[in-house]
């Protein structure tokens, strides 16, 4: 899935000016500036910060994701994303665990706690709780299945 776009410099220059303009509003430069400490990415913040300020908000598939983790099956549930940093802030839980002994995924919930993720990296992460499961058996599957 492609998530970027590549326009030249005169068209963000012009998004730029279009949405971030000092004439009659609130001069968002101090913010700008702020966010922006060792960021090569400032027209795109200012833009984003811009566009923030204006009310705009892109729709974000907020659909749990699925992985793993060395043995356990892990949860990520969508808590919010932010526009001006492209982050996406998700809840990460375990839910179960290759048991060697039983040769089966064993329940192993923990609390879990908060993670971030760019919104291409929450994008690229599966909705196909299967797909975790099943990758998970294909490398820990029973032992004399492997020889």
């Amino acid at each position: 899935m492609r998530n970027s776009v590549e326009i030249s410099a005169a068209t963000l220059s012009a998004i730029k000016s279009m949405l971030f303009t000092t004439d009659g509003g609130v001069d968002l430069n101090p913010i700008i500036s702020d966010l922006c400490v060792g960021d090569d990415n400032r027209d795109l913040t200012a833009i984003n910060t811009a566009l923030v300020f204006r009310g705009a908000k892109p729709e974000i598939d907020e659909t749990t994701r699925f992985g793993q983790d060395y043995k356990s099956l892990i949860e990520y549930t969508f808590v919010s994303y932010s526009l001006i940093r492209d982050k996406v802030t998700a809840h990460r839980k375990r839910l179960s665990e290759w048991d060697e002994n039983k040769g089966d995924m064993c329940p192993k919930q923990d609390d879990g706690y908060k993670v971030t993720f760019s919104l291409g990296e929450w994008l690229e992460k599966s909705t196909d709780l299967s797909e975790s499961v099943n990758n998970i058996i294909k490398r820990w599957g029973k032992k004399e299945d492997k020889e």
